[in-house]
């Protein structure tokens, strides 16, 4: 009768089926993404590219500046755009594999990347939840720790900021807008003319004015100040009266 060693390693392989938790690499399109995690690494990926794209817009500028602004410096910020390209190219790579590993979580085939191309159903990697446990495309992902939490509940708070924002912001200015022209309209003052909607029927200040200015052909009365002086009133000559027995022409 043999008795087991306690200290000794188990037979079985307690690796297997651990390797896709290390698996988390937004380079690679093996593996799976849940949702945290995909919008913390979605989140990431933006501010890199904004970074990037200030370093070299801030370059192009800095060199255009030192040259003058001459043919050197057009050359300079011509280079920089040009570097913008493949930039671009490469965020909209680890964009795509970033959404198929998500697809991979939900248990889809990573072609289902291109969903995010048509408006408003890319929500779906957001709201659409990964399987439970392990599927054909690997093991479930490893909890998210509060770094990965954090920044991925930090991109769907920004984004509501901004539709709230845009939606705020217009309002308060005609509430503003408004108020303004109730004020005017309450002391009794003239209405900028930016401000005064036309009305139909209505007399405007400047009609006012038109009218007062008026000559008196058109229908209404000169006032008493802008009437000539007599002095400058034109001088007509007497018409000659006819001499007896002189022929008038007919």
């Amino acid at each position: 009768m043999t008795t087991a060693n306690p200290y000794q390693t188990p037979d079985s392989n307690l690796a297997a089926g651990g390797n896709d938790y290390l698996n988390l690499s937004p380079f690679t399109a093996k593996g799976r993404l849940g949702r945290i995690r995909y919008l913390a690494y979605s989140m990431g990926l933006g501010l890199a590219m904004y970074a990037a794209v200030l370093v070299i817009m801030l370059i192009g500028g800095g060199t255009a500046l030192l040259t003058g602004g001459d043919e050197a410096g057009a050359a300079s910020l011509g280079l920089m755009g040009l570097l913008l390209i493949p930039l671009y190219i490469g965020m909209l790579v680890i964009t795509f594999l970033l959404l198929i590993k998500r697809s991979h979580d939900i248990g889809w085939s990573g072609w289902m990347s291109l969903l995010a191309l048509i408006p408003l159903v890319g929500l779906l990697f957001i709201f659409v939840p990964g399987t439970k446990g392990s599927n054909e495309y690997g093991a479930q992902t490893p909890p998210n720790g509060v770094g990965v939490t954090i920044a991925g509940l930090a991109l769907p708070v920004i984004a509501l900021i901004g539709i709230l924002a845009a939606i705020a912001i217009p309002a308060y200015m005609g509430y503003s807008q408004r108020a303004a022209m109730n004020e005017l309209g309450s002391q009794g003052e003239a209405m900028p003319a930016d401000m005064a909607a036309p009305t139909d029927g209505a007399i405007l200040p400047a009609q006012e004015a038109d009218e007062t200015m008026a000559p008196a052909d058109a229908g209404g009365e000169m006032p008493a100040d802008q009437m000539p002086a007599a002095e400058d009133l034109p001088v007509e000559a007497p018409a000659e009266e006819p001499v007896e027995g002189e022929e008038q022409p007919q």
